[in-house]
């Protein structure tokens, strides 16, 4: 059983193109500017969004959808070592 991706292909394709900042950064010893700079953007680029009428239905209320949403959301916004194994596996890959 695979793990589902907690980032579609166009939020995958957002950190990818800031992999060179986040090496720049390390190098600098200062990736705590780095993301914040990145999380600020993320939030501009990626929204909120409201539930689909399948994540209602699974969630059994529009509450518990959209609570269930913001759980996700937080998950991504407040796991800084989501984001640096994202963009390490991308640096590995691309090594």
């Amino acid at each position: 059983m695979t793990r589902h991706a907690w980032a579609c292909n166009e939020q995958r394709d957002f950190l990818d193109a800031r992999v060179a900042e986040f090496k720049e950064s390390q190098k600098e010893k200062d990736t705590s500017t780095f993301f914040k700079k990145l999380f600020s953007t993320w939030r501009q680029e990626f929204p909120d969004r409201e539930p689909t009428p399948e994540e209602v239905n699974s969630a059994k209320s529009h509450e518990n959808a959209v609570k269930k949403i913001e759980t996700d959301i937080n998950k991504v916004r407040h796991s800084r070592h989501v984001i640096i194994l994202t963009v390490g596996l991308t640096l590995d890959a691309a090594s």
